[in-house]
């Protein structure tokens, strides 16, 4: 439930990926992440969400031994597009006062 809460604010910015590393992506997740450019998300959940909308390929599979290698490895990546698309605090101010002009 902490987890589910928790803020983690993220904007996907396909002009600030120079060090993404593709390897053990699936054509199908990198293009489910490229039509979520411009997105913004505050919970990790929001972008796991997104991305499995997007493409079957980022969604999770019923836990049982035969999907528990899917699920992991889909995890792992889900957790580094996370990580690398994080806003760190100064972009997340200025993102807020962004929405403040818009706002007033």
């Amino acid at each position: 439930m902490i987890e589910t809460a928790q803020l983690h604010p993220m904007k996907i910015d396909l002009q600030q990926v120079q060090g993404f590393d593709k390897k053990g992506f699936k054509q199908a997740q990198l293009e489910a992440i490229k039509a979520l450019d411009g997105q913004s998300f505050d919970h990790k959940w929001q972008l796991a969400q997104r991305l499995a909308q997007q493409s079957e390929t980022w969604q999770l599979r019923q836990e049982s031994p035969q999907h528990k290698a899917h699920n992991s490895n889909v995890k792992s990546q889900l957790a580094y597009v996370q990580r690398f698309f994080h806003l760190a605090d100064a972009a997340v101010e200025a993102v807020i006062e962004d929405v403040e002009e818009d706002i007033f």
